[in-house]
């Protein structure tokens, strides 16, 4: 059981709740910053107080007041529904279930606005295993995820569908057969439940747990290269990459020296090196080639994006993404761009390039072994 408070989710929590189904619970004191941004959102209501999504309409429907409670109602799950329109191939099932853990936790910091009933709802989702079934292309990103963030509301409505133990269902047939009730949503839930970037979060959390997996298997493969070439220790020296110590370089060199250690092979003596007939090869070059000489230089930069990824992905994961905010204690309400997904999308484009940079690299690796030239 992950115990999610808005502010200390991890990486390892989302990828257990994503790929090993782990169940999740709220913390009390969580709680109840949620139904305090909900009354004060009641309070400005009382209050007549113009707040854009909340008693207003959206984009240039901002300047139409709503009238009334049911007005509000309307026109937040109208906003679900008209956002709903995302196209493609679904998500898959540890994508969805990474974006509902994060939304969750974004909305337990207590200032969206939304009831803890319909948090709730989400958390029951998530623990029963009601996984909304979301069209893969629709984010832009510029605005959140709006539109893949509605499809995976869209069953707390009864709309929609959701797959639920192994069964593709209606939203409203999902959720039943769970034993979850469809909520009504108020002021200001529509938004809290679609504005934000989980959708590009959860997607990068699991795109980053692969690549931290592959950079381990790319030290390794090229440990193993280097052996099999009889090659030099020399390139992975401590004090040649103290003199440049970019840290995944250092940490790279370090994972290479550590598996060559005790080799028999390694800096092996040109006399004693032999042919595949068992006749002298001849001597050895002071230096290898490129793909094993630079690995640390090339593979610790692939660390180094990573590593700026994961502190992205860290500070996004507990992080409020809607809009406008809402601090009921300073009784101020902030419109403003949290939704934008910039900092992720700069950041997970490194990732890109990284995975690209370590293939090749692998590629030319092999090559030396297989390419009699």
């Amino acid at each position: 059981m992950i115990l999610l408070d808005g502010k200390s989710l991890t990486r390892d929590q989302v990828l257990a709740v994503a790929l090993e189904e782990a169940s999740i619970d709220v913390s009390p004191e969580a709680l109840e910053r949620v139904d305090a941004s909900a009354a004060y959102v009641q309070s400005l209501v009382n209050e007549g107080r113009r707040v854009y999504g909340v008693t207003t309409g959206f984009g240039p429907n901002a300047a139409v007041d709503l009238k009334d409670a049911e007005s509000a109602q309307h026109l937040q799950r109208n906003l679900i529904l008209s956002h709903a329109m995302a196209v493609g191939a679904p998500l898959s099932t540890p994508v969805v279930r990474a974006m509902m853990v994060l939304r969750i936790n974004t909305l337990l910091r207590g200032h969206s606005g939304i009831h803890s009933q319909t948090v709730m709802a989400l958390v029951a989702m998530v623990n029963k295993g009601v996984h909304p079934i979301v069209p893969s292309k629709g984010s832009v990103g510029a605005s959140g995820d709006l539109a893949t963030l509605a499809h995976m509301a869209l069953p707390l409505l009864g709309e929609g569908q959701a797959e639920h133990q192994g069964k593709i269902l209606s939203g409203e047939e999902a959720c039943r057969a769970a034993g979850i009730e469809p909520v009504e949503l108020t002021y200001k839930e529509g938004l809290a439940l679609t504005n934000g970037t989980q959708q590009i979060c959860a997607h990068g959390i699991l795109a980053v747990e692969r690549l931290e997996r592959l950079a381990r298997v790319a030290d390794l493969g090229a440990a193993l290269a280097v052996e099999a070439k009889c090659g030099r220790s020399a390139a992975f020296d401590e004090d040649l990459h103290r003199l440049r110590p970019h840290p995944g370089q250092v940490a790279s060199a370090g994972a290479i020296r550590q598996l060559l250690e005790g080799s028999a092979l390694v800096d092996l003596d040109p006399e004693q090196k032999r042919d595949g007939d068992g006749n002298p090869a001849g001597s050895q070059s002071p230096q290898d080639g490129y793909s094993l000489r630079c690995a640390p230089a090339v593979h610790g930069a692939v660390r180094d994006s990573l590593a700026h990824a994961m502190a992205v992905l860290d500070i996004e994961m507990n992080s409020v993404t809607d809009n406008p905010l809402l601090f009921p204690e300073e009784d101020k309400v902030l419109s403003g761009g949290n939704f934008h997904g910039m900092p992720m999308a700069m950041a997970l484009s490194g990732v890109k390039v990284a995975v690209a940079v370590l293939g090749s690299i692998s590629e030319r690796r092999l090559a030396t072994l297989i390419d009699p030239a």
